[in-house]
């Protein structure tokens, strides 16, 4: 028996709106949605994110349009969204947290706007399963260090067509982990079309998961600070397409290497700077001046204290510490395909420096003597302090396999506290050891979880400093005339109040805001003030920038001249004479690798900087050109060499 059912026809209605507009959202005015979950609102002029949007939505197309801001609520509620597109707007500005929401966007477009920076660590914030992130053709020239670290997922960044002049070793850095190693999980970059120089080593050497890399059309300096790229390139073949391809980096520098691929060079060096003119000889060798790097002037990750003693009755206690750590001390690096919410295997090998005299050096000989070649392994046994002071005794293991067991055991307390695992293995490095400092490899493996993202409660300024010197129209080669005054200029991009100090060529210090020599020497977070210069002065100065254990060092070199008139026995070149009026050429060739700079000093004393405009004086292509004086006067040109200086990249 079948019994009838009455629909009335209002109701019928109601129910299949429900289904075609769920939770009763309807589709914004000014936008087509062909699909429930879909909002398409290209080219209708929009100044901004229309209002209303569906909290079930899953693709969302504002391309072409005219959206100049994104309001903090322009794209809140929005968990389900999965394709964001804004390319081509006019957008200047990303706010904080603007994405917040967005826990399950996988690709966002941003291409095609008018971006100078990404100024902060939280603008990305809440994009934990973004997969790809399009930033190209903007005007990008600054990125904040720590803006990726929120995209733990990121595989894929296209930055093609910015003004980018250098990147902050972390800048593509998606995860770090102990709050101390950085990596990305990059698969695919484009970095072509800017105005990069150099990278910086760990750039790539962070992104061990890379499989294509797009780097052509920037103007490459094919010198020794590039020198770690062609090993790691060798290391990852077939990322960029080359030899012959159209991806291929060319060298926009040295002069002599121009146009060249830059995988084409064997041994990019750093040459000092010699310049050939008519009637002067060119040195055959000229001396290569000690540039320091930032490692050299960075603090230790860490420190421990070892009580080291043997089953002979031989003990030796050490103070060390542990070199500050780098990506390069995880090998193998992690694997990062594994879920960003899972602990990652690190394998550890660090640096102990360890200062001793000659007893100390002697007893530690008698311990690790066996364990230069092959680690003595230790494992970790009672407790001997409690944290913060945390110690704990570790003694040798039993070794199936090894050549020696000498039962050496050592109390070891060091910081940071996840150095101290349940096993570690002590090595002696005989090679870079001697009676007055010791080093010691010490490998141990940690399990760490990916360090959580920055939130506004905990992303002040202070709690991950960083600091970086610019290096784009900075004069770094300088040359004065004595009583004169020069300014050394170190400007700096920071997370707020970095820590300024000048190393003088006579190994003297400077911290800023400080003078010194009678107020001679004035220092600021912006530069170096010289005032009255010396013949003394001359030589490289180190300008250091700290924030936190962020470290960027800059080397500039300074040159002083008392006078144009060449000192006797001098070789000068051929004279040159010429009419009252008429123009004369005066040559100067400089070669070296970076591309030297060239000053010239003039009769009265004055300095002239090469390619500067000067009332009176031409420059074209390496010579001098001037409107020549009074009859049977006696001009000398002094031509400073070239004042080459390079940075080794951090």
């Amino acid at each position: 028996m079948y019994r009838g059912v009455c629909v009335s026809v209002p109701l019928l209605t109601l129910l299949v709106l429900t289904f075609v507009v769920p939770m009763g959202h309807a589709c914004p005015r000014s936008c087509n949605c062909y699909q429930a979950n879909e909002v398409h609102c290209t080219f209708r002029s929009l100044l901004s994110i229309p209002s209303g949007l569906p909290p079930y939505t899953r693709r969302i197309n504002f391309g072409f349009n005219s959206i100049s801001t994104i309001r903090d609520s322009s794209l809140a509620g929005l968990m389900k969204v999965e394709l964001l597109m804004l390319h081509s707007n006019d957008l200047h500005h990303l706010p904080d947290e603007a994405f917040k929401d967005m826990k399950s966007l996988q690709i966002l477009k941003l291409s095609y706007n008018k971006l100078g920076e990404i100024s902060s660590s939280l603008t990305f914030s809440g994009l934990t399963s973004l997969l790809r992130l399009y930033l190209d053709h903007n005007l990008l020239q600054h990125i904040h260090p720590r803006a990726l670290l929120q995209l733990p997922s990121l595989r894929l960044l296209r930055l093609q067509g910015n003004r980018l002049h250098q990147l902050h070793p972390r800048t593509l850095c998606t995860l770090s982990l102990l709050n101390t190693y950085y990596f990305s999980t990059l698969r695919h970059l484009d970095l072509s079309n800017n105005s990069l120089t150099t990278l910086p080593k760990d750039t790539l050497a962070t992104a061990p998961l890379l499989e294509t890399l797009v780097l052509q059309a920037n103007p490459w300096s094919c010198d020794c600070r590039m020198n770690w790229f062609l090993t790691w390139s060798l290391a990852h073949p077939g990322l960029m397409k080359c030899p012959s391809g159209p991806q291929c980096p060319i060298c926009a520098s040295p002069n002599s290497l121009q146009g060249q691929g830059l995988l084409e060079q064997t041994d990019p060096l750093c040459s000092p700077p010699v310049i050939a003119s008519p009637g002067r000889e060119t040195p055959l060798e000229t001396e290569l001046s000690e540039i320091q790097t930032s490692e050299s002037f960075r603090e230790p990750l860490g420190a421990a204290s070892l009580g080291l003693s043997d089953q002979q009755g031989n003990s030796v206690d050490l103070v060390c510490n542990f070199t500050n750590s780098e990506s390069q001390d995880i090998a193998p690096p992690p694997d990062l395909s594994l879920s960003s919410f899972s602990p990652l295997p690190l394998a550890l090998t660090l640096s102990l420096e360890c200062p001793v005299d000659k007893q100390s050096y002697e007893k530690l000989w008698r311990i690790l003597a066996y364990y230069s070649e092959t680690a003595v392994r230790l494992e970790r046994q009672i407790m001997l302090s409690k944290a913060p002071a945390l110690a704990y005794r570790y003694r040798q293991a039993p070794e199936t396999e090894g050549y020696y067991h000498t039962g050496v055991q050592s109390s070891v307390k060091a910081r940071p506290l996840w150095l101290l695992q349940p096993a570690i293995s002590i090595q002696l490095n005989r090679a870079q050891s001697n009676r007055h400092r010791v080093q010691l490899i010490y490998s141990t493996r940690v399990s760490a979880h990916p360090d959580p993202a920055s939130h506004p409660s905990s992303s002040s300024p202070t709690s991950h400093p960083w600091v970086l010197i610019s290096t784009n129209k900075t004069t770094t080669e300088l040359a004065a005339v004595v009583g004169s005054k020069v300014e050394l200029s170190c400007p700096l991009l920071s997370s707020g109040n970095p820590k300024v100090q000048w190393v003088h060529p006579d190994g003297s210090k400077l911290i800023s805001p400080s003078s010194s020599l009678g107020g001679r020497m004035q220092a600021s977070t912006s530069g170096l003030l010289l005032q009255k210069v010396h013949l003394s002065d001359a030589g490289i100065y180190y300008c250091i920038a700290r924030a936190g254990k962020d470290v960027d060092v800059l080397p500039l070199r300074l040159a002083v001249e008392d006078s144009s008139f060449p000192p006797s026995g001098e070789q000068v070149g051929p004279p040159v004479t010429s009419t009252v009026g008429k123009p004369v050429s005066l040559s100067c060739k400089a070669f070296g690798s970076p591309t030297p700079h060239i000053s010239w000093m003039l009769p009265d004393g004055n300095l002239v900087r090469q390619g500067l405009p000067v009332s009176g004086l031409h420059f074209p292509q390496g010579h001098s050109q001037l409107r020549a004086g009074q009859p049977r006067y006696e001009l000398h040109y002094k031509k400073k060499k070239g004042l080459a200086i390079w940075r080794k990249e951090r």
